[in-house]
């Protein structure tokens, strides 16, 4: 009996420290601080602000979904943010400027991302230019082109009434947009731990070298991981602009910060030290509860700012912490 106990016991105190462990940290930390936001706001608490939260999340999860493989492989893709507000201006502008309807305009700004990806790919993977360098200035370059659309100045659109929908509809209470965005989370998911170039992923920013001389091939992961990282960020670009019902050419810039906090922060989850989807959608959660409980209660913004400095910077220890003790234990 004594042993069964024993046994039971054992059996419960793993579950617990597997429920509140370090592995999910970050999730009872996103918990705790709608909670505290909930008892100092009643407006925070509220459904629509609580759905308007959701909605803010599952945008910028699309934007960054993208950058957490490009970051997991060992490279880094800043051209992020500038993507998103290039695509919502190219889709304006087919939209309003040459009559095309918006369905059309949107797939165009999708494959003119996808190019943008593309020859990141090829000028980081084949080419081997150096990712930080190269993606500043393509990044400069995708948004003087759209300045120059508008000269500088943001293009209105009128959606229709399906797509309004996407981004403003509700699902038995939950958000359109939020159930579209945590499929593609979950289809990624599968594809990062179920597929050989998944698994590639992770080897190659584990150990680039090793990882060469297996086999695997650097140049095409890298190529394949950049138009990826282009493709999602057009993406939730595409999203904002039909939910602004315009496009802007310097909405881009702003979701630097956010990107790069979100998917080192969510790599303190789920696979400790390496940029993992569900990490990062648990982190955008977090920090756009964050903005906006800190908004609602009428904080200045740069106290937002340094938060998010705050955790980039302790997810970027982790990561980096992580990666050395790795190449510690293969040495």
């Amino acid at each position: 009996m004594k042993t069964i106990k024993y046994t039971r016991n054992v059996k419960s105190v793993s579950v617990l420290k597997k429920a509140f462990g370090t592995n999910t940290i970050l999730i009872w930390i996103t918990v705790a601080t709608v909670i505290f936001f909930s008892c100092l706001s009643d407006t925070f608490r509220e459904p629509e602000n609580l759905l308007a939260i959701l909605r803010d999340s599952s945008i910028n999860a699309s934007i960054f979904l993208g950058l957490t493989l490009v970051i997991a492989v060992g490279e880094i893709d800043l051209t992020f943010g500038e993507i998103a507000g290039f695509s919502g201006m190219i889709a304006a502008y087919f939209a309003t400027e040459t009559g095309l309807g918006i369905g059309t305009s949107i797939l165009i700004a999708i494959v003119i991302a996808s190019v943008i990806g593309l020859l990141n790919g090829f000028l980081i993977g084949w080419c081997k230019f150096p990712a930080m360098i190269t993606t500043i200035a393509i990044s400069s370059g995708v948004r003087s082109i759209a300045q120059l659309l508008k000269q500088g100045g943001p293009i209105y659109i009128n959606n229709s009434a399906g797509i309004d929908f996407i981004v403003y509809g509700n699902f038995l209470g939950i958000p359109i947009i939020f159930i579209i965005v945590l499929v593609l989370y979950l289809a990624t998911l599968f594809f990062q731990n179920n597929t050989t170039i998944g698994q590639h992923m992770y080897a190659l920013g584990d150990n680039r070298k090793a990882s060469i001389m297996a086999g695997i091939n650097e140049h095409k992961s890298i190529f394949f991981f950049f138009i990826i990282s282009a493709f999602f960020s057009s993406l939730g670009g595409l999203l904002l602009m039909v939910k602004l019902c315009s496009g802007s050419p310097n909405m881009g810039s702003s979701f630097f910060m956010d990107g790069l906090t979100a998917v080192y922060l969510g790599a303190m989850i789920f696979k400790k030290g390496k940029p993992n989807v569900m990490g990062t959608l648990v982190a955008v959660i977090l920090i756009a509860t964050l903005t906006n409980g800190l908004t609602l209660l009428g904080k200045p913004g740069w106290m937002g700012m340094i938060i998010k400095g705050i955790l980039l910077v302790i997810g970027v220890i982790l990561v980096t912490k992580t990666s050395r003790s790795k190449i510690k234990s293969i040495i």
